[in-house]
Protein backbone atom coordinates (compact mmCIF):
# COMPACT_ATOMS: atom_id res chain seq x y z
CA UNK A 1 0.00 0.00 0.00
CA UNK A 2 2.83 2.41 0.83
CA UNK A 3 4.44 2.15 -2.61
CA UNK A 4 1.06 2.46 -4.36
CA UNK A 5 0.52 5.78 -2.60
CA UNK A 6 3.76 7.10 -4.11
CA UNK A 7 2.83 6.47 -7.75
CA UNK A 8 1.73 9.29 -10.06
CA UNK A 9 -1.78 10.34 -9.13
CA UNK A 10 -2.50 12.22 -12.34
CA UNK A 11 -2.02 11.34 -15.96
CA UNK A 12 1.17 12.74 -17.43
CA UNK A 13 2.97 11.82 -20.61
CA UNK A 14 6.01 10.21 -18.99
CA UNK A 15 4.97 9.66 -15.37
CA UNK A 16 8.43 10.68 -14.23
CA UNK A 17 7.69 9.84 -10.60
CA UNK A 18 6.96 6.23 -11.56
CA UNK A 19 10.19 6.11 -13.55
CA UNK A 20 12.14 7.29 -10.51
CA UNK A 21 10.41 4.76 -8.24
CA UNK A 22 11.24 2.01 -10.72
CA UNK A 23 14.84 3.24 -10.71
CA UNK A 24 14.96 3.00 -6.92
CA UNK A 25 14.10 -0.68 -7.25
CA UNK A 26 17.13 -1.13 -9.51
CA UNK A 27 19.62 0.39 -7.04
CA UNK A 28 22.11 -2.24 -5.93
CA UNK A 29 23.81 -0.35 -3.09
CA UNK A 30 22.92 0.03 0.58
CA UNK A 31 23.60 3.77 0.42
CA UNK A 32 23.20 5.77 -2.75
CA UNK A 33 23.24 9.35 -4.00
CA UNK A 34 21.01 11.13 -6.49
CA UNK A 35 23.49 10.66 -9.40
CA UNK A 36 23.15 6.87 -8.90
CA UNK A 37 19.40 7.11 -9.42
CA UNK A 38 19.77 9.57 -12.29
CA UNK A 39 22.12 7.18 -14.13
CA UNK A 40 19.65 4.30 -13.76
CA UNK A 41 16.61 6.31 -14.88
CA UNK A 42 18.46 7.80 -17.86
CA UNK A 43 19.64 4.32 -18.88
CA UNK A 44 16.23 2.67 -18.45
CA UNK A 45 14.22 5.49 -20.05
CA UNK A 46 16.51 7.11 -22.64
CA UNK A 47 13.72 8.32 -24.92
CA UNK A 48 12.06 10.43 -22.26
CA UNK A 49 15.14 11.68 -20.37
CA UNK A 50 17.68 12.56 -23.07
CA UNK A 51 16.79 16.26 -23.26
CA UNK A 52 16.24 17.04 -19.58
CA UNK A 53 18.88 19.52 -18.41
CA UNK A 54 17.43 19.95 -14.89
CA UNK A 55 16.74 16.29 -14.25
CA UNK A 56 19.31 16.13 -11.43
CA UNK A 57 17.39 18.65 -9.37
CA UNK A 58 14.13 16.75 -9.95
CA UNK A 59 15.70 13.54 -8.68
CA UNK A 60 17.27 15.29 -5.70
CA UNK A 61 13.88 16.78 -4.79
CA UNK A 62 12.14 13.42 -5.23
CA UNK A 63 14.61 11.66 -2.91
CA UNK A 64 14.28 14.43 -0.36
CA UNK A 65 10.48 14.08 -0.41
CA UNK A 66 10.73 10.31 0.11
CA UNK A 67 12.86 10.90 3.20
CA UNK A 68 10.77 13.71 4.73
CA UNK A 69 7.11 13.31 3.79
CA UNK A 70 4.70 10.49 4.60
CA UNK A 71 4.99 7.79 3.57
CA UNK A 72 8.72 7.90 4.27
CA UNK A 73 10.61 5.07 2.60
CA UNK A 74 14.11 6.55 2.61
CA UNK A 75 16.49 7.83 5.24
CA UNK A 76 18.98 10.61 4.48
CA UNK A 77 22.52 10.13 5.75
CA UNK A 78 24.62 13.24 5.02
CA UNK A 79 24.39 13.48 1.21
CA UNK A 80 23.33 9.85 0.70
CA UNK A 81 20.10 7.90 1.07
CA UNK A 82 19.14 4.38 2.09
CA UNK A 83 15.85 2.53 2.36
CA UNK A 84 14.27 2.68 5.83
CA UNK A 85 13.37 -0.97 5.35
CA UNK A 86 14.64 -3.28 2.58
CA UNK A 87 11.06 -4.46 2.09
CA UNK A 88 10.33 -1.22 0.27
CA UNK A 89 12.84 -2.04 -2.45
CA UNK A 90 11.46 -5.57 -2.71
CA UNK A 91 7.93 -4.18 -3.07
CA UNK A 92 9.01 -1.74 -5.79
CA UNK A 93 10.67 -4.57 -7.70
CA UNK A 94 7.62 -6.79 -7.34
CA UNK A 95 5.00 -4.14 -8.13
CA UNK A 96 6.47 -2.10 -10.96
CA UNK A 97 7.34 -3.27 -14.44
CA UNK A 98 8.88 -1.32 -17.28
CA UNK A 99 6.39 -1.24 -20.14
CA UNK A 100 8.65 0.38 -22.76
CA UNK A 101 11.40 3.02 -22.93
CA UNK A 102 8.99 5.59 -21.56
CA UNK A 103 6.57 4.12 -19.04
CA UNK A 104 6.23 2.01 -15.93
CA UNK A 105 3.06 0.19 -14.95
CA UNK A 106 1.88 -1.29 -11.69
CA UNK A 107 1.28 -5.03 -11.81
CA UNK A 108 -2.08 -6.40 -10.79
CA UNK A 109 -2.10 -8.18 -7.45
CA UNK A 110 -2.64 -11.51 -9.21
CA UNK A 111 0.51 -10.99 -11.30
CA UNK A 112 2.54 -10.29 -8.17
CA UNK A 113 1.37 -13.50 -6.45
CA UNK A 114 2.62 -15.71 -9.29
Amino acid sequence: MTISRLLNKRETEYKRKNQMLYGLGKIDKEEFKYPDLEDIVRKEFPDSTKDLPNFSSSISKFLSELSQEDPKILKKINDSYCFLDPKYKVCIRAMLVKKDNISVVKKDLEQIRQ
